[in-house]
Order: C-alpha cells, then sequence, then structure tokens
C-alpha cells in the first residue's frame, strides 16, 4: 500500500516537474523574443544615425505662461442679440499658465482627462493654431521657433489621413523619397524604410492597402503604426504624438513606448506624448509628467516622484494599483480636482506663469550658436522640382488606377457613351442645333462626375 502511494507521489512529482520545465521554456522563448525584437531595435538605431539626417547637438524645449484663448460667439435670442450682456472681446480660456520643459533623452508625458487641454497645448507647441490667440513663450535652445525650426518637429495626429489605396510600404516609400535628404541614394532610403516597417512590427501588413471608412485595409492600430512611422523616417529633432498607444493593446503600446525611448536616448531626441491612459510599464517610461485638469496643471516634474506628491497631499496610492488610474481617478472626481488644482497654484503663487519652476529644474547647458541648432538645412525642398513632379504624378496614378482602370468604370464609360449615341446621332451641323450640342457635352459632363462618385463610394 505505502508503495502503490510513494509511486503515485514520485508520478506527480514528475508530472511537476515537467510542466514547471515546459513553463519555464515558455517563458525562456518569450524571452528570447524579446531579446530579438530589442536587438533589432537597436540596429535600426544605430543605422539611422548613419544614414539619416542626425543632428549634431540636440534641442532643448522649454516653455511657461502658455494661455491659449478663443472668442466666445455672439448669441441671438429670439432674434436680437445680447452684446450687451456677453460683451464684444469676452473669450474663453482653453488653457492656461501652463508650464514645462523637454530635454533630449527623454520623454514628456501629458497626462489628464479627456477635454483638459492636452491636444491643445500639443498643437501650441507645434505652432498649428497660429499666435493670434495665444500669450506665453515657448523656445528651442533658447531661441523663440521660426518657420525654418518646424521642419525638425514631427508631429503624430490622433486622426491619421492617408491614402487608401496605396499599400503601408508604398505610403512610405514615397515620404522616404520626398522628404529624406537628397544626398541620399535611393536604395538607402529603402533601406531605411524597410527597417522601420519592421521595428514597428508592420511587416505582416506591409503589403495592404491601408483603406478607410469604405475600403477595407489595414486595422485602426496599425494605421496609427503607419502615422508614427511616416513622421521617424524624417529623422526629427523634436518627436510630438497625440495618443500614440490608442488602438494597440497594452503588449504592442508597451513596445512602441520602449522604441521611442531607446529612440530618446540613444539618439538625444526631444520626445513630447500625449496619452490619456497608460499602463504601470509604459508609466514608468516616462522621465517627466505633466498633469492637467479643465486647463490648468495639476503637477510637474518627474514622473517617479508623482505618487509621492500625492501622498504628502493626503491621496495615497496603494501599491499594487496603477498610478496613472489613480490620477485619472481623482482628476475626474469634482472635489479633488479643484483640490489639486488650487495647491499647485498656491505652490507657484510668486510666479503663476511657472517661468521660475522652469528656470529653476531646467538647466540647458551652453551651446555655442544656437541658431545654428535650430536653422534651415541646405536645400529648401529635399527633392528637387523633377523628383517632386515625378514622384506625385507616380503616387496619384497609383492611387487612382484601381478606381479609374477598374472594370465598373470602364463599363460605366461605354454605357454612357452608348446611351449619348443613340439620343444624338445624326445631329446636323446647323446654327439651331446649337443648343442640343450644348446639352449634349453638359449631360456627358454630369454623367462622368456622378461616375466618379460612385466609384469613390
Amino acid at each position: 500500500m505505502e508503495s502503490a502511494f510513494s509511486k503515485s507521489d514520485q508520478d506527480k512529482k514528475i508530472k511537476d516537474s515537467l510542466s514547471f520545465s515546459s513553463v519555464n521554456d515558455i517563458n525562456d522563448e518569450i524571452q528570447i523574443e524579446f531579446d530579438e525584437k530589442s536587438i533589432k531595435r537597436a540596429e535600426f538605431m544605430q543605422s539611422k544615425a548613419h544614414i539619416s539626417t542626425f543632428k549634431e547637438y540636440p534641442v532643448y524645449v522649454e516653455f511657461y505662461g502658455i494661455n491659449y484663448s478663443i472668442p466666445v460667439h455672439q448669441q441671438n435670442v429670439h432674434g436680437k442679440q445680447i452684446d450687451e450682456e456677453i460683451g464684444d472681446n469676452t473669450r474663453k480660456l482653453i488653457i492656461q499658465n501652463i508650464h514645462g520643459f523637454a530635454r533630449p533623452g527623454e520623454i514628456l508625458a501629458i497626462m489628464g482627462p479627456s477635454g483638459c487641454g492636452k491636444t491643445t497645448l500639443l498643437n501650441v507647441l507645434a505652432d498649428r493654431v497660429g499666435t493670434k490667440n495665444i500669450e506665453g513663450t515657448i523656445k528651442m535652445n533658447g531661441n523663440k521657433p521660426t518657420k525654418d525650426s518646424r521642419r525638425f518637429i514631427a508631429y503624430c495626429t490622433q486622426e491619421d489621413v492617408f491614402f487608401p489605396y496605396l499599400t503601408v510600404k508604398e505610403t512610405l516609400s514615397y515620404t522616404s523619397r520626398l522628404r529624406l535628404p537628397r544626398e541620399m541614394p535611393t536604395s538607402a532610403k529603402l533601406e531605411q524604410v524597410e527597417n522601420i516597417i519592421q521595428i514597428l512590427n508592420l511587416s505582416k501588413c506591409s503589403n495592404t492597402i491601408i483603406g478607410n471608412m469604405r475600403i477595407r485595409g489595414i486595422s485602426g492600430g496599425e494605421k496609427k503604426r503607419v502615422s508614427i512611422a511616416n513622421e521617424l523616417l524624417t529623422d526629427p529633432s523634436v518627436i510630438l504624438l497625440d495618443e500614440p498607444t490608442s488602438g494597440l493593446d497594452s503588449s504592442l503600446a508597451l513596445e512602441l513606448v520602449q522604441t521611442l525611448k531607446e529612440l530618446a536616448r540613444k539618439q538625444q531626441k526631444t520626445i513630447i506624448i500625449v496619452i490619456h491612459q497608460p499602463s504601470s510599464q509604459v508609466f514608468e517610461l516616462f522621465d517627466k509628467l505633466l498633469l492637467m485638469a479643465d486647463g490648468h496643471v495639476v503637477y510637474f516634474g518627474d514622473s517617479a516622484d508623482t505618487v509621492d506628491y500625492l501622498a504628502n497631499e493626503g491621496f495615497i496610492c496603494h501599491p499594487n494599483f496603477n498610478p496613472a488610474d489613480y490620477m485619472l481617478e481623482l482628476l475626474n472626481n469634482p472635489t479633488t480636482k479643484q483640490k489639486l488644482i488650487s495647491t499647485y497654484a498656491k505652490s507657484i503663487q510668486s510666479d503663476s506663469s511657472g517661468k521660475l519652476v522652469v528656470e529653476k529644474c531646467f538647466k540647458r547647458p551652453t551651446i555655442p550658436d544656437d541658431s545654428r541648432i535650430i536653422g534651415s538645412s541646405k536645400h529648401k525642398w529635399e527633392a528637387t522640382f523633377i523628383q517632386q513632379l515625378t514622384i506625385l504624378t507616380e503616387r496619384s496614378f497609383k492611387q487612382r488606377s484601381k478606381a479609374v482602370l477598374s472594370k465598373l468604370n470602364f463599363i460605366q464609360i461605354l454605357g454612357i457613351a452608348l446611351i449619348n449615341c443613340l439620343i444624338w446621332f445624326r445631329m446636323p451641323y446647323t446654327e439651331a442645333s446649337l443648343t442640343d450640342r450644348y446639352g449634349l457635352s453638359d449631360k456627358s459632363s454630369s454623367s462622368c462626375d456622378h461616375g466618379e462618385t460612385l466609384n469613390n463610394e
């Protein structure tokens, strides 16, 4: 009896050891896969340093006292304007006294609940809203941004706009041929496209059309990664990203932010990212954090110190709780949100613009001839006029060929031509038939326009 029990115990131990070893094998395979991806990312960063427009000096971004307002439109009540109550110069503040800085080699994350002004701030930093409604100071390496400096700023928006009939590889190839330096050979540009496709996990969909709402193509997460790849190809000094992880699962979001982190660290890129609700692993990759609520600053500083800052204010985050989720939970509560806004405003009461905070924490090394760093490149356009004409013509033909040269379009044109010939057959060449000929041309053009609309749908 005892031998039977001992034998069963031995069998159980053998099964447990086998299952444990299989789990270890799976973990080893996963670790090897992550190591291979890390090696590929490292090779990609190294290759970009040699064949791209890598800058000799990095770019330091600082901003303080940023206010953005919009005019309040006049309202009508029963057909009568109420200008006396509203006033002619009433404006609504979207963001107020926003301040912060971003160093090369670091990631500045802008977080906050929906509608707090994160995207507005990013648009202001990217100079996409003009200067009419903006107050405050924005500096790059100690100088105000110019039109030439915008060439070294990449901006990935939330909404992706691409040609739906082009594949992922074609889209990136045309971008590289148009925007990369003309000194680079075409083979090096296409090699760069292949590298970034592998790094951002776009190999499976590289030959798939992008598509749109009516045409099936790549997924929303893949389209977001194509948007990021489209900007990273140009090797910008400052990279602004608006919700880059939206539409991605937690694993791909982590891998994407890790890629951005390595890009910032190894090539001294300045990265400012707007993110809504990152995972705890993604949150740990951020160097600086700008927390916003209702257009105000709630916290700015090291992301690692955020939990301690909230604990000092009486809001203790549990050890196993995601700090990003806890912050959004606090800022979605009107009482705690107002308390955090008031507390931070009192801490910088001596200088509401935040200039002293930036000057105290932000130390930019002395670099000779700062204006040269944010200066213009050798050429106004990287591609010559002939190259632009050739590339854009080729791209337009590829985009429209599938619709224009489709079987449906051929049948439609032949049908319209046959109907018009039957109606206006043997029309006499007299003055009385001029209006009939005019009707023929008008009918033909309207029929072609209607057919083009059907093809687009």
